[in-house]
């Protein structure tokens, strides 16, 4: 009885509000849905990006499938919470991977350097003049330029009506 109760008084609470650190990154928040190509392959992948744990982080969710020669699935989660100036997150996948990410907002862009204990690279999110969203992924090539692996072109879902 005392946890229904519990539960209903949570539920009629009003949602707290953002806290100022956390609008930098409020153009990215939302649904996305895009298209492009990881490894070569092409794919269609699924982001979404909201306030999380009290409105204390940013949790962004990542799904790809990929066709063509290889194909593959993956997902993978982040919570992003800021730091002064900066971002940190720590990144969680289906591979079973984690990394630590370090991001820098620069107007309408993230970028992310992550680094696990076998991989690092570097995720960057610019949000385009046309309101669409690129997403490109690299990690150092053998010269230490970076490579591409993946890129994708997302549009905004709108959240549903009613």
């Amino acid at each position: 009885m005392m946890l229904a109760l519990a539960a209903a008084l949570v539920a009629a609470q009003p949602a707290a509000p953002q806290p100022p650190a956390m609008a930098p990154l409020s153009w990215l928040a939302g649904q996305w849905k895009g298209s492009g190509a990881s490894f070569g392959s092409p794919g269609t992948a699924d982001l979404a990006i909201a306030p999380a744990l009290g409105g204390k982080f940013y949790e962004l969710r990542y799904r790809v499938a990929t066709t063509g020669a290889r194909p593959f699935s993956f997902e993978g989660r982040a919570f992003y919470r800021p730091v002064g100036e900066a971002w940190q997150a720590q990144w969680f996948d289906s591979r079973g991977t984690t990394f630590a990410i370090n991001g820098k907002v620069e107007g309408s862009a993230l970028t992310s350097d992550w680094a696990g204990t076998t991989e690092k690279g570097q995720t960057v999110y610019s949000l385009r003049e046309d309101g669409r969203l690129e997403v490109v992924d690299s990690v150092p090539g053998p010269d230490g330029k970076a490579k591409e692996f993946a890129r994708y072109v997302y549009e905004r879902v709108p959240p549903p009506k009613g």
